[in-house]
């Protein structure tokens, strides 16, 4: 989900429950559940029905679109996120004339 801003590390928030049509909640980024695993992905839509998308392009051969084999359930909705930020070891400011 690079590509949309979600990076290995963040923590996602996802309003729970599926209270939109099925037609408001295609492109939209959700929290799924795909034959018993969690997943966050974009929802789409094609004439086999229903599949989820990773949106990464540079390395899109690795994340194929994901079909069910038996069920997809919608368990919420990607609203935000979390990001820690790295703070690195403190580093002494140089005094003028000085080197470090």
């Amino acid at each position: 989900m690079i590509d949309l801003g979600i990076l290995e590390g963040d923590l996602v928030i996802i309003e729970r429950g599926n209270t939109a049509l099925p037609g408001q909640v295609v492109g939209q980024i959700v929290l799924a559940i795909v034959d018993n695993e969690f997943t966050l992905k974009v929802l789409a839509r094609d004439q086999q029905g229903y599949y989820l998308e990773a949106r990464n392009e540079k390395r899109s051969r690795d994340y194929p679109p994901i079909r069910p084999e038996e069920k997809l359930e919608i368990y919420g909705f990607y609203v935000g996120l979390i990001r820690k930020a790295y703070v690195g070891p403190h580093r002494p400011h140089a005094r003028p004339g000085s080197s470090l």
